[in-house]
């Protein structure tokens, strides 16, 4: 029954689809094709992601960026986002659990006024809704936060508290531990009653919309040079950059240039790169500017007519007789080779502060400088003044070429680390491996720590990750063998080289998980601790990277030019007569490398003016990196056919050769070049070349180089092209032929050269208590040096269009509409088509008539 009722609608569907098709080929029908207008494209925007919206807005609304302004009165207020102190969201669980982070202080804060935590937090429960008779009531979670482990703040939640909310914690001055720099917050949960219910809660702090609220009073500076890269530098939260202007004298010199970039590079290693160095000279120097800012000053009362000032209005501690060009402090006359370092408090703003490196010869000034080129020995250095009669020779050493290289958790500032409660508990720790640097397979982190015996009774572990790849897990508890053995107790886990992030910052994440057999009668957080102690060891045996062992790329920087910890093997070659801005952006270069390289002291790198090479400098014997245009540079103009991305001869024009064709980009296309490539003098040894079609182009590359702009991951080529926005990296090691920029890198050819600012978003400020307004430090113009900055007004580039040709539209009459004659063939070909579809629905139509006679005979 059913098989044939399926036969009779397989024949009414044919039948009916071939009379359609029939009806569609009858000979006198027409056929019409439409013209179809193209639909033009859409641009389809982003779909946002999904977002975490609370339901309550804090009263002050959290800051992603801190932005520092001065307000009224004596006073100044900040806030800071927890995700700017690099504080993950947390989350704490019943019964008990806990979570901990820190903040610091700067050098020059005194806390005053209101200092607050606004936590962004959520309470969520989930188990059993009923409430049944053993638990006539709704179980209460109390939620306390304490400041270096004094309660300042408790509250507590039930289930239809559960809506996102903004809580603030007051942090009273006096609870800042003021013998050290690190603070620390702890968050706990007791949760306890909801053993009783069948019940589970937690609580989950978003660190993106919870944030620290700080007010303060500036102190003044410490005049100590046993402090140095203080008080230039003051720790301030969120990696918030602070500025200093690097005064060299106005007709500076190749040796005045190379004692600036031994120094940024000390004051890159020393302060993380967190002081931006301004670049300029006496000359260039407006009033305003030079009283808003603290002031580095290099040279002699003879080329440097600040430095000549101090001395004329005897602000210094040691006298200058300009007659005999000789220094003196009292009564005593200093040797000609002695180099001179004194630091004063600044005349014009006794919150400021002024350096000096001077003495009687370049050998004396460069003895000044190497002293405080890198890591300190601050014997010797009490005071606001430093006679340098000899340095330590340069180190031989390359970096990591130790062995093994063995920190204690308190060589990285981390002091004893306590966790209490049950549940989860998590302890996070953060150290740097150098940029570039691998770590062997020998690597290992031991863990010393002591422990409650409540903790050993109870089923507890100690479980290891590194960025978030487990590392180590153990039992601790009941049935170990470290639970009976008394303490201190030692956890050496092996570090997976394959989990350790070279040149960022690495998070060890101690996790404590622990269950007892203690029912609903849980004890108290107090006696459930764990004690992580700072002789914890971090070992990291390493070595450093082979240029010779593969082609080098540009994202390779800082290796190899961070081999040697003072940099004597870099050279650096800077266009014949730079710019101050070039040279800025030069010493913000080395400020980098000097922050990258491992155990950097008394800096050295060499420099070079185009070709005038410093006596004694062989090329083969150091990595270059040369900065410049052919134009400007005539070192590179030498070598400007030898580099894997060649220019055309006398010019800054990129030459393209793509299968023996020559190809030129367009006029006025700005575009930076960033090339590595073997040296052309020992093959062993990288030049780098940081160049560009024009300045623009060429600040380009720059700011790629200083990680401003991009990141490492962007620049892995041999050939990198750069604009404002843009970026493409090419390897011609592995290709067949270079790259066409007009093809492959669309975008970097269409894009508008329209140049930004890189300074730093200053952060918000709102007035504490009304008074007078403290004078805020202004950003530095362009108007310090005599020609403007390309960086700061860059000329875009507007192509001109090219007019299509018209023609004249015809008058109506002349349309003339050809209708085709149809041919002979067609027609048969209907025919027949027609006649065998009809003989098919005859057959269709006899094939229903059977099968329905057969249906009513059944």
């Amino acid at each position: 029954m059913r098989v044939t009722v399926r036969k009779a609608s397989a024949h009414i569907r044919s039948l009916i689809a071939s009379l359609g098709l029939l009806i569609a080929l009858a000979p006198g029908t027409h056929l019409v094709v439409s013209a179809l207008t193209p639909t033009p494209s859409r641009t389809l925007s982003p779909v946002p992601s999904a977002t975490f919206t609370p339901s309550l807005t804090p009263t002050l609304p959290p800051l992603g960026t801190p932005v520092p302004t001065q307000v009224g009165g004596a006073l100044i207020a900040q806030d800071f986002a927890l995700t700017s102190l690099n504080v993950r969201n947390l989350e704490i669980f019943s019964p008990q659990g806990s979570a901990q982070f820190g903040f610091e202080v700067p050098d020059n804060w005194r806390l005053a006024g209101n200092n607050t935590l606004y936590l962004n937090l959520q309470f969520v429960e989930t188990g059993t809704d009923a409430v049944t008779e053993s638990t006539p009531v709704q179980p209460i979670t109390r939620f306390e936060v304490r400041l270096n482990n004094q309660l300042v703040y408790e509250a507590s939640y039930t289930v239809s508290m559960n809506a996102p909310q903004t809580v603030a914690v007051p942090l009273p001055a006096d609870l800042i531990n003021a013998d050290r720099a690190r603070q620390t917050i702890t968050l706990a949960m007791d949760a306890r009653d909801h053993c009783n219910s069948n019940r589970q809660a937690r609580i989950v702090v978003r660190s993106d919309l919870s944030y620290l609220h700080f007010e303060y009073e500036r102190l003044l500076p410490t005049l100590n040079l046993a402090l140095f890269p203080r008080p230039f530098y003051n720790n301030l939260p969120a990696s918030q950059t602070e500025t200093a202007l690097l005064v060299l004298p106005s007709a500076f010199t190749q040796t005045d240039l190379e004692n600036a970039f031994s120094l940024a590079a000390g004051i890159g290693q020393l302060t993380g790169n967190q002081v931006q160095l301004k670049v300029t000279t006496p000359a260039a120097l407006d009033a305003a500017n030079r009283r808003a800012n603290n002031l580095i000053l290099l040279g002699t009362p003879a080329n440097n007519a600040l430095i000549n000032e101090l001395y004329t209005a005897n602000l210094l501690p040691t006298r200058y007789d300009a007659a005999a060009g000789t220094f003196s402090v009292g009564a005593t006359a200093l040797e000609p080779d002695e180099g001179i370092v004194q630091l004063i408090a600044h005349p014009e703003d006794p919150y400021l502060a002024v350096m000096l490196f001077t003495g009687s010869t370049e050998l004396a000034l460069q003895k000044a400088v190497r002293a405080f080129a890198g890591r300190l020995d601050a014997f010797g250095l009490e005071g606001n003044l430093a006679i340098i009669r000899e340095v330590r020779p340069l180190s031989q050493q390359r970096v990591g070429s130790t062995l093994r290289d063995v920190q204690t958790f308190a060589d990285l500032g981390i002091e004893n680390t306590t966790t209490f409660g049950v549940g989860s508990q998590f302890a996070d720790f953060r150290f740097v491996v150098p940029n570039g640097v691998r770590v062997s397979e020998a690597a290992y982190v031991e863990i010393v720590f002591d422990y409650s015996d409540t903790l050993k009774e109870a089923q507890t572990s100690l479980n290891l990750t590194l960025n978030d790849t487990p590392v180590n897990s153990i039992n601790i508890g009941v049935g170990s063998d470290l639970a009976t053995r008394p303490g201190p107790h030692r956890l050496r886990a092996p570090i997976p080289p394959g989990a350790v992030r070279s040149g960022e910052g690495n998070i060890l994440a101690v996790q404590i998980e622990s269950r007892g057999n203690w029912g609903c009668n849980l004890p108290n957080p107090s006696t459930i601790w764990l004690n992580i102690r700072p002789e914890s060891v971090l070992a990291l045996p390493r070595a450093t990277l082979d240029a010779a062992l593969r082609s080098p790329l540009v994202s390779d920087f800082p290796v190899p030019f961070s081999d040697y910890s003072d940099l004597h093997d870099v050279l650096v070659i800077l266009p014949d007569q730079p710019s101050l801005i070039e040279v800025e952006q030069a010493v913000r270069l080395i400020a980098r490398l000097g922050t990258l390289t491992e155990r950097g002291e008394r800096f050295a790198p060499r420099l070079a003016l185009g070709e005038k090479l410093p006596s004694g400098v062989d090329l083969a014997q150091h990595h270059i990196i040369l900065y410049g245009r052919p134009s400007t540079n005539s070192f590179l103009r030498g070598i400007a056919d030898k580099l894997p991305q060649p220019f055309t001869a006398g010019t800054d024009d990129l030459e393209q050769l793509l299968d023996d064709v020559v190809l030129r980009l367009p006029p006025g296309f700005d575009v930076g070049v960033l090339q590595a490539q073997p040296s052309l003098w020992n093959p062993r040894r990288v030049l780098l070349t940081i160049s560009g079609t024009s300045s623009v182009g060429e600040s380009f590359a720059m700011l790629a180089m200083q990680a401003v702009t991009f990141f490492r991951g962007d620049l892995i080529g041999n050939i990198v092209y750069v604009t404002q926005s843009s970026v493409y990296a090419a390897n011609t090691y592995t290709s067949k032929y270079a790259v066409d920029i007009e093809v492959d890198v669309p975008t970097l050819v269409a894009e508008t050269t329209l140049v930004g600012s890189a300074t730093a978003t200053p952060n918000r400020i709102f007035t504490v208590t009304p008074g007078p307004t403290e004078t805020p430090t202004p950003t530095v113009t362009a108007t310090w040096t005599p020609t403007p900055s390309p960086i700061f007004s860059a000329t875009p580039f507007v192509p001109t269009p090219t007019p299509l040709p018209t023609f004249a539209p015809l008058p109506g009459d002349a349309l003339e509409i050809e209708t085709p004659d149809r041919p002979s063939w067609i027609t048969i070909l209907i025919a027949v088509t027609a006649g065998a579809f009809l003989a098919a629905a005859a057959f269709g139509l006899f094939a229903l008539l059977r099968a329905i006679r057969a249906r009513r005979q059944e």
